[in-house]
């Protein structure tokens, strides 16, 4: 397991002429979940105490900023179609839609409102006024 945020690459297990597969992760996981997102939409601005998942991007794209939870530097990565971003415990991360998106999330824990909320440390840490100031000091 990673303990920074990491872009992962996919592994094609196999192509031929009808097409290939692509494995986005290789490890026991609980819950795929598919979310959209809104253009300039923002999500999480939070950590996990023990959950960590995986964000593929389906369509569109991700203004994605993570910390460590001393939120002493803001860290900015641009996660476009195709990617995956792996999200480590006890690491501080938001996301930012520049466009309509789709994401595949692929997680350790369950996702039921009760297991999630006890995990999740909520932060407000990034916003539609101040992500652009995050995204120029890289």
């Amino acid at each position: 397991m990673y303990k920074k945020s990491k872009l992962i690459k996919s592994i094609i297990r196999n192509k031929d002429k009808r097409g290939s597969i692509i494995s986005l992760i290789n490890e026991e996981v609980s819950n795929v979940s598919i979310i959209t997102c809104n253009k300039n939409s923002i999500r999480s601005n939070h950590y996990h105490l023990e959950d960590w998942h995986y964000i593929f991007v389906l369509k569109g794209s991700i203004n994605y900023f993570y910390s460590n939870i001393n939120l002493k530097k803001i860290n900015y990565k641009f996660i476009k179609k195709n990617q995956i971003i792996f999200t480590p415990p006890l690491e501080f991360h938001a996301t930012h839609f520049p466009e309509q998106t789709s994401l595949i999330v692929i997680s350790k824990n369950k996702r039921n409102k009760q297991i999630y909320e006890k995990d999740t440390i909520r932060l407000n840490v990034i916003n539609n006024k101040n992500y652009k100031k995050y995204i120029n000091v890289v």
